[in-house]
């Protein structure tokens, strides 16, 4: 009898659409914790600058369900038109939907 080979990957990697922002989410085979973590980009960056942080987050040693997202304009996410005239509420309101999708659908 063989014996049974362990998963490739012990995180499940995900990416989603949620109102025109994009969403990627880590969550290893086994949580160790019930709190979640969401990274949160700064200006003139995006959720790359997020992924070794999530990544980290969500491997085994440390067992947390993590996301990165795009904040409006940024890659991966839809510019509204106005894009130049939106100011720091545009990303307010994109947190909060981001936070709100991720509470209803039970992730966090």
């Amino acid at each position: 009898m063989r014996p049974e080979k362990e998963p490739i990957s012990k995180v499940e990697i995900k990416e989603k659409m949620v109102d025109n922002l994009y969403l990627e989410s880590r969550e290893p085979l086994q949580l160790k914790h019930k709190e979640s973590i969401i990274f949160i980009h700064g200006s003139g960056m995006n959720y790359l600058s997020g992924q070794p942080i999530i990544e980290t987050f969500s491997q085994p040693d440390f067992g947390y369900r993590s996301f990165t997202f795009s904040l409006r304009g940024h890659t991966k996410s839809k510019a509204p038109e106005n894009f130049a005239q939106e100011g720091l509420q545009m990303y307010y309101d994109d947190i909060e939907k981001i936070t709100q999708y991720l509470k209803e659908n039970n992730d966090i």
